[in-house]
């Protein structure tokens, strides 16, 4: 099995612990399958499971999708997905350092009201 493709099922394994509603989980999947590609893009060829994703890793992420144009409550979802397979991992370190909250990743402030 490939380093990415362990990374794959290392984070799948830990998604299908979590709790939450169908679309959820499928939030979640989309999530990991485009972290995962980040992560084979950017040629982090140490990263085989959750325990090697570190602050670096998350940050590169975020400022990548930020660069790409994308919605910032989007982001902020894609980091909370993030940070719940982290937390489900058992890594509360990584999850609660101050250089990864939305604010300091520079997404905060995005409106939770919707579009209609």
């Amino acid at each position: 099995m490939s380093q990415i493709n362990q990374l794959l099922a290392d984070m799948m394994a830990k998604a299908s612990a979590l709790p939450g509603s169908h679309l959820t989980r499928q939030a979640y999947k989309v999530t990991i399958r485009l972290f995962v590609a980040f992560v084979a893009a950017c040629g982090f060829t140490h990263i085989r499971s959750v325990r090697d994703i570190g602050g670096r890793h998350f940050r590169q992420f975020i400022a990548a999708r930020v660069a790409m144009g994308k919605n910032k409550r989007s982001i902020q979802n894609n980091a909370s997905h993030l940070r719940a397979i982290l937390r489900a991992a058992g890594y509360h370190a990584v999850v609660s350092a101050k250089e990864l909250k939305n604010k300091n990743l520079g997404i905060g402030g995005a409106s939770r009201k919707g579009t209609k």
